[in-house]
């Protein structure tokens, strides 16, 4: 994971599990990530010889903003 803004590379990954059952269709990689601030992230991984990578941007809702 890589930190596209100008910010802290604040964000925290879950280890890694997986799970199975028929409404999966198969056994499935799950992995948690904390994003504690606003940012634009790059986020990738390789499973089996196969890479998956895109980019989000995380945003605070309004409702949050006002309780701090």
């Amino acid at each position: 994971m890589k930190r596209l803004d100008k910010g802290e590379n604040d964000a925290v990954i879950s280890r890694p599990t997986n799970a199975g059952g028929p409404n999966l269709g198969a056994w499935t990689v799950l992995t948690g990530i904390d994003f504690p601030s606003e940012g634009c992230w790059e986020i990738s991984g390789t499973f089996e010889g196969t890479s998956l990578s895109f980019v989000v941007e995380t945003k605070i809702p309004e409702y949050r903003r006002s309780a701090t």
